[in-house]
């Protein structure tokens, strides 16, 4: 049997266990841990396989990211991004992304730099696409009110011809949100505000 040397020999380190990069196949997983609580965003570390890291990673930046074990070792600022992009696509608020990075992910940013970052990038809450309105009113009820603005009609007479038209008596608020959910403006009525007197508009006659 071989005697083990005296002298110190230099050990090389173990690659990290979890090193793998995210596959098609790799499962979910929203929240995941940094092991190296020291990052801070502005870091942008690269390894050698960042570049097809990158473009493996950004198949996954729209609902949640890779289990820890799928994620690089080392946060890039394009990681954090994406992190920041998933939680906001979920409606999370600023003060829960920035606990989020702090806690979780272990970087070291204030919520000042946080907010910045996510004007520069467009992933503020401000920044989603609005859902379209929808409309909850019948063709019938749509028809009559489409009608009577075009005959520029007082929300009184809006009223009337919708009872007349639908057999529907709502009260005046409701005409009032009934013409704001069809984008439908009321016409000033500048006899009635007093912006010109009868004898003006006797006159134009």
């Amino acid at each position: 049997m071989p005697k083990k040397s005296s002298h110190n020999s230099k050990i090389l380190p173990h690659p990290p266990k979890n090193s793998n990069i995210a596959t098609p196949s790799a499962k979910f997983n929203p929240f995941f841990t940094n092991p190296n609580p020291t990052i801070s965003l502005m870091q942008s570390p690269i390894s050698p396989n960042q570049e097809f890291e990158e473009d493996v990673l950004s198949e996954y930046s729209t609902i949640s990211y890779p289990d820890r074990s799928d994620f690089p070792e080392v946060l890039s600022e394009l990681d954090i991004k994406e992190a920041i992009a998933s939680l906001v696509s979920q409606g999370v608020t600023g003060k829960e992304i920035h606990k989020f990075l702090q806690g979780d992910c272990g970087v070291k940013i204030s919520l000042r730099t946080l907010n910045r970052k996510r004007a520069e990038w467009g992933l503020q809450n401000c920044d989603l696409p609005k859902p379209p309105k929808n409309s909850k009113l019948t063709p019938d009820v749509e028809a009559s009110l489409i009608s009577s603005h075009q005959q520029g009609f007082k929300v009184s007479e809006i009223r009337s011809r919708l009872l007349s038209d639908t057999g529907k008596d709502v009260s005046h608020r409701t005409v009032e949100r009934y013409l704001a959910i069809l984008d439908l403006k009321l016409k000033r009525n500048d006899l009635a505000d007093g912006k010109v007197t009868r004898d003006d508009v006797t006159s134009c006659i």
